[in-house]
This record gives structure tokens, sequence and C-alpha cells, in this order.
């Protein structure tokens, strides 16, 4: 179990501490870009246009952990510091839809919630957010350059270490 105690991280604080989010086990057949009834506000066209609509395999009942930023960075710098590589903090698509239905609580006042999951090839950080009441998918590649500040109110979702 990652302990926090540590901060491993020095760019991310855990929120979530104290609470049990438990995602239940997937068949990992659902992907993002298919879950039009979660997403009803819009998908991003990149899922599509990447080859990201693909399904995983499935998965057990998994306990994440949310994180809010506290210092800027890149995605990399973000999901960099956790003490793993990242194919141990990644989430399946089939978990980041079931997450984004079941505690929609956690987009309250926050930019979005940012996921990483990963392809055979690449990893990817997918993006859920709200607007005027709907709920709206994105894609970004994990390299992407652009710069990330505590005032923009992220929460970064990964499992529990």
């Amino acid at each position: 179990m990652l302990k926090m105690e540590k901060n491993l991280n020095n760019h991310l604080k855990c929120i979530s501490k104290g609470k049990k989010i438990i995602l239940d086990p997937t068949d990992g057949k659902k992907t993002i870009s298919r879950a039009k009834k979660i997403f009803t506000g819009g998908i991003g066209l990149y899922f599509d246009r990447w080859g990201l609509n693909v399904p995983d395999e499935p998965t057990g009942k998994t306990e994440v952990q949310v994180y809010k930023t506290i210092e800027e960075g890149t995605f990399k710098d973000l999901f960099n510091n956790f003490g793993k590589d990242h194919s141990c903090i990644c989430l399946k698509q089939s978990q980041i839809v079931q997450f984004c239905e079941r505690h929609p609580d956690w987009l309250n006042n926050v930019s979005g919630l940012f996921f990483l999951f990963n392809t055979k090839l690449n990893f990817f950080v997918a993006q859920a957010y709200q607007d005027h009441g709907n709920l709206y998918a994105d894609v970004h590649h994990l390299l992407h350059e652009r710069v990330w500040y505590p005032e923009d109110r992220l929460r970064i979702i990964v499992p529990q270490l």
C-alpha cells in the first residue's frame, strides 16, 4: 500500500484518504468512446482517431485514490512520481467509465478528472469534465506538454498502490 506520509509525488496530494472508493470487477468491454449514456456532453474524436476504441481484459475489484495538484506540472510530471512503473497506475477504460458513472461528486468544482490508461504501445490520459450539467470525455497523450497548475483544480485518479 502506498503510504502518503512519504509523499512520493511532490506534485500531488491525496484527498481521498480515509475514504474507500471501490470499483467493481468489469468484463473490460466498455470503452470511453462508446459510453455515450455517461458522457452526454460529448466524447473527444481522438479516442477513435488514435485507435483507442478497443476493449481491455477483465478487471478485478479495484480500490482507487483521488489526488489534487499542489505543484504545477505536465501530465508526465504528475504521473511520474508514484514510485511505480506507469503500467501499475493505469486504469482500464471500463474502470474509468464506471468511476465517472458512480462517483460524479468528484467532478464538483474541478476542471476535470484525469486517468492514466494504456494501449500496447502508448500511455494516454483520459479526461472527464462537466459543463452545464453534461459530462464530457477527452483524451491526451501522456507526453502532451501543457502545464497544469493547482488553480486548475485537477483530480488525478489512480489505483490504490
